[in-house]
């Protein structure tokens, strides 16, 4: 029995997945170049403490670095069954209801709302689902 010597390519990254298997993918490549072919994955230079690298770091020839699953993040009931749909209140004129029937319905898109807003010059937020006018800045005479 003897000692055994390998020859390793110093040009080589070497990427090892969690089960056990060695990526090998030659020099120069980023992070992202390695990613984008494992979706939903993170690459460390150290282990078991985990680090995640940029997708746009550089990978270092000879060293090892480890693909880690990401984990997966699960969403609340309140989300995967809110509405895709918005509903609001709006107080109009006589005139601007007027317009909105001629135009053929009520239907405004969220650019004409916010331009309608802005020229009127009375803003609103919406905190925890619930609406309440903005305040804005009084400027004091000296």
């Amino acid at each position: 029995m003897g000692n055994c010597l390998i020859r390793q390519n110093k040009m080589i990254i070497k990427v090892i997945k969690t089960n056990g298997e060695v990526l090998e993918y030659k020099s120069p490549i980023k992070v992202h170049q390695v990613l984008a072919q494992h979706a939903d994955h993170a690459i460390s230079d150290v282990f078991p403490v985990v680090r995640h690298l940029g997708h746009q770091d550089d990978m270092v020839a000879g060293h090892v670095y480890y693909l880690l699953p990401l984990p997966h993040v699960a969403l609340p009931e309140s989300i995967k069954n809110a509405r895709t749909t918005v509903r609001i209140k709006l107080v109009v004129t006589k005139q601007e209801l007027e317009m909105m029937l001629k135009k053929g319905g009520v239907s405004v898109s969220v650019g004409d709302l916010v331009s309608q807003i802005g020229k009127n010059g009375s803003l609103m937020e919406i905190v925890d689902g619930r609406w309440k006018p903005g305040l804005e800045s009084i400027p004091e005479s000296c």
